[in-house]
C-alpha cells in the first residue's frame, strides 16, 4: 500500500469533503479521509494504482488538485 497526501482546492463544506471521501474510498483497495479544514485527502492505495486514478476521481467532481505527495 502507497500513502499519499493530496492537497485539493475548492472545498466549501463538510459535503464537499463528504463527497471526494466516498468516491476515493469507492476504488478498489482505497482507505481515504479527507479533511477540510486542512484542504486534503490522506490516501493509501494499492502501489499498483496510478496517481491518476486517484487525481481524476477529485477533478472529475470539479475540485482542484494542488499537489501530491
Amino acid at each position: 500500500m502507497a500513502k499519499k497526501t493530496i492537497k485539493i482546492e475548492g472545498m466549501h463544506c463538510s459535503g464537499c469533503s463528504g463527497r471526494i471521501e466516498r468516491l476515493l474510498n469507492a476504488l478498489p483497495g482505497v482507505s481515504a479521509s479527507v479533511s477540510l479544514d486542512d484542504k486534503e485527502a490522506v490516501v493509501e492505495a494499492p502501489d499498483d494504482m496510478p496517481e491518476s486514478t486517484l487525481t481524476d476521481k477529485i477533478t472529475g467532481a470539479g475540485y482542484q488538485v494542488v499537489s501530491v505527495s
